[in-house]
């Protein structure tokens, strides 16, 4: 199992524990919503693949009207999800490997990569609880997804609004000894808060990109902006 510290950065408090919860197994990656009420945590659970030793997860925590810096060495317990994520994409909990969070800038959602699935999920923040949607990107296999973005209120012209994501998809070594992904993918998802499907837009190898056909660039984390 992991675990989430909050340390303290003020002056005169610096290093001090805010408070801590437990959180799934082989925690990787965290992120604050921006209204401030979610923190997503990508539970890769990774070294076994037995799924009652180290199920991949992602662990949602609710922290809405929580003074993070009033609240120091907070004993009163915050209210968890512990989500599971391997549906459509994994035989069981040990198979999934949850790798990175990232939140749509309106709060509504986050996405999670699931690296050795080559696949993306999204997390829905808009009801009483979390919950994971049955709506999956599924990337080419080899891809491996690491960094995730989102930009919101994006209109394509022909499927209309929604959000716009980008995937920087790591790659890895297929059976033939081709080194598979190294792409960075722009997919939309829509329609606008139904979040009820994904379509690729386009996808740009980074390796011809950058001149560098034939060598390993491995593309790790990507960023959106207006």
């Amino acid at each position: 199992r992991g675990l989430i510290t909050a340390i303290d950065l003020r002056p005169g408090s610096l290093g001090g524990t805010l408070w801590t919860v437990a959180a799934g197994s082989h925690p990787d990656s965290i992120a604050f919503s921006p209204d401030g009420k979610w923190i997503v945590v990508a539970n890769e659970g990774e070294g076994d693949s037995r799924p009652k030793v180290a199920p991949g997860t992602v662990t949602v925590i609710g922290i809405a009207g929580l003074d993070l810096l009033e609240h120091r060495a907070y004993k009163r317990k915050l209210t968890t999800f512990e989500l599971e994520v391997y549906e459509d994409i994994a035989v069981d909990r040990g198979e999934v490997e949850p790798e990175y969070v990232a939140f749509d800038p309106a709060s509504r959602f986050a996405l999670v990569s699931c690296q050795e699935n080559d696949a993306v999920v999204v997390v829905d923040l808009t009801g009483p609880e979390p919950r994971i949607l049955k709506t999956k990107l599924f990337l080419p296999t080899g891809s491996e997804p690491d960094g995730v973005a989102v930009l919101d209120n994006y209109t394509d012209p022909i499927l209309g609004r929604g959000s716009l994501v980008a995937v920087a998809e790591e790659g890895k070594f297929g059976k033939l000894g081709k080194f598979l992904g190294e792409n960075v993918s722009f997919h939309w998802l829509g329609p606008e808060g139904e979040w009820s499907k994904f379509m690729t837009l386009s996808r740009v190898n980074v390796p011809k990109l950058l001149n560098r056909e034939g060598r390993i660039t491995s593309p790790e984390s990507v960023l959106l902006s207006r």
